[in-house]
């Protein structure tokens, strides 16, 4: 927005919103010695990433809420 030479604070919803995340588990691999280990250190480095998405949501826009299912 400010490259676009407009005010960032103008950039709301309209309409109340929300944000779900969803904290589905993916199986990348299955029936091994090592497959716990190997989902856990595939599936962790997403988690961050959306709970900074998260944050930054709520404090940057009003009438935003979140939630996880």
């Amino acid at each position: 927005m400010v490259e676009m030479g407009g005010d960032p604070k103008r950039v709301n919803p309209l309409l109340p919103a929300e944000l779900v995340i969803d904290h589905s588990v993916i199986v990348d691999e299955f029936g091994t010695k090592t497959a716990f280990q190997v989902n856990a250190d595939l599936g962790i480095p997403a988690q961050p990433r959306a709970l900074r998405l998260l944050r930054w949501a709520q404090k940057t826009f009003t009438g935003f809420q979140s939630r996880s299912a």
